[in-house]
């Protein structure tokens, strides 16, 4: 199931994490330690939304906080596997809802 489809503003971000552990030894020596093989995307999503969008998103939420889903991410033009690792935060401003989104690759 996919991610609604929903305008994604540019304050976005999608930090990778390697998933790199380094740790001195007690002689100042640097150990590396690689906790996974491939790196992996965490994803915060800001949205501005109209009333019914901030339905649809937290109807998305609900049905789907334990499963993964797919999500298309328009700064590298890929779709990605992920899962919610927060539940949405979502502002009234006006007319509209701002929403921040957390999304973890899977």
């Amino acid at each position: 199931m996919p991610y609604p489809t929903l305008m994604i503003l540019e304050e976005s971000e999608a930090p990778r994490e390697a998933g790199i552990e380094a740790a001195r030894a007690t002689n100042g020596l640097l150990k590396v330690r690689r906790l996974y093989s491939a790196d992996k995307t965490d994803f915060v999503v800001v949205h501005m939304l109209t009333r019914a969008e901030r339905d649809d998103l937290m109807t998305f939420y609900n049905a789907n906080v334990t499963t993964e889903f797919t999500f298309y991410w328009p700064g590298d033009g890929v779709t990605y596997t992920v899962r919610f690792s927060a539940a949405p935060q979502v502002w009234r401003k006006g007319n509209y809802y701002r929403a921040t989104v957390r999304l973890a690759q899977v």
